[in-house]
């Protein structure tokens, strides 16, 4: 089989992360696939150093015809069996060459932001156009938000993300406390996620300050890239006098060698399509406080494999963390929980999953 997956996103982040490992999950299973993404994306650039095939265009903003006059052609060109479209503008680009340029292919259509979709009229018809065959849901909470806009509900259904469990160190590698210079009696909390603002990073560093007041020698850590906070967190951190135990590590690539040496993984969401970094914090055997955003409750149980909060509660965020230094014991059972837990969302298992839709797709596509 041969896959098409559209991309329109610049940066990397947790949804081409699962586009990586999605494509690499299909090739252990003998299907082949083909990335159409922007000119000097991550996801791009990722594809040509690692032999991935792809088709990159100009990115310009709004609709672009020139793009989706490429992506006709390119579907001309290698003729693919099913399209796999990773967010909405690149939707709008192949319903663009459906109707301009009647590329009439199956679309296999997946959300995975808890953003509402929009009430318009172009949306209620981009969302129930008739080639999108299927659209795959990260969570439940997802399905929530999108299963009320979409008409055909037979159209929905709903596959976790998926991570690597095997490529987490067994033990803690030393190199994030090498990395900012404190040995191993120090507590590091730590967040993974892009600076933006739904990521809520302006929480995590409110929580530092009041876990500081009883543990002044603790040490904060946020790993991800900077897309427009970075400054207005350092200006908070400061006036929170905690600009000496925050630090900004901007976009890792060495991720799975950093976390398993922070004691604490702090995620303050306040949307959450699902939340591949916590399963990432699971798998590497880290006990987990986080907000109850989006689907985050669908991996993560309120005291069973983590401390969950409302959304923005500085204090309870911060009592979740007490709790996980205050009782070590316990928390072990969080971890074993946790990772458990994480290898019930496999990269492996959220392809194969995803190759069963597209074999559904197109045997009904045929049919039709």
């Amino acid at each position: 089989m041969q896959i098409l997956h559209l991309s329109s996103e610049m940066t990397w982040r947790g949804g081409e992360q699962q586009i990586a490992w999605l494509i690499r999950e299909l090739n252990v299973l003998t299907h082949r696939s083909h990335v159409f993404c922007p000119k000097d994306s991550v996801l791009g650039n990722y594809c040509i150093n690692n032999e991935i095939p792809v088709t990159q265009y100009k990115k310009g903003t709004g609709i672009s015809l020139p793009a989706s006059r490429k992506y006709a052609r390119l579907c001309r060109s290698i003729q693919p069996d099913i399209v796999h479209i990773h967010d909405s503008n690149s939707q709008t680009t192949s319903l663009i060459a459906w109707h301009i340029w009647g590329i009439k292919l199956p679309l296999v259509l997946s959300r995975r932001v808890d953003f509402p979709i929009a009430t318009n009229i172009f949306s209620a018809w981009k969302y129930n156009h008739r080639s999108i065959c299927k659209i795959i849901c990260v969570s439940k909470a997802i399905d929530a938000i999108v299963r009320p806009k979409i008409r055909q509900k037979e159209k929905i259904v709903i596959i976790h993300d998926g991570i690597d469990v095997d490529r987490f160190p067994p033990h803690p590698t030393r190199r994030l406390r090498d990395l900012i210079k404190v040995d191993d009696q120090t507590t590091i909390l730590g967040n993974v996620a892009a600076l933006v603002d739904h990521k809520d990073h302006s929480t995590f560093i409110k929580v530092a300050s009041l876990i500081s007041v009883q543990n002044p020698e603790a040490k904060f850590v946020i790993i991800g890239e900077d897309l427009g906070q970075k400054k207005m967190l350092q200006n908070l951190a400061t006036s929170l006098d905690l600009s000496d135990k925050i630090y900004f590590l901007g976009f890792r690539k060495d991720i799975p060698d950093l976390i398993g040496d922070m004691n604490v993984f702090l995620f303050t969401s306040k949307t959450e399509g699902l939340g591949s970094a916590l399963m990432d914090a699971m798998a590497a055997g880290l006990p987990i406080v986080a907000t109850n955003a989006g689907g985050i409750g669908e991996i993560v149980e309120h005291q069973k494999s983590g401390w969950i909060a409302d959304v923005g509660s500085i204090e309870g965020l911060a009592q979740g963390v007490r709790y996980v230094l205050d009782n070590p014991k316990k928390v072990q059972n969080w971890i074993a929980s946790g990772k458990a837990m994480a290898q019930n969302y496999s990269a492996c298992k959220m392809a194969s999953s995803t190759l069963e839709v597209y074999q559904n797709v197109l045997d009904s596509f045929k049919n039709d």
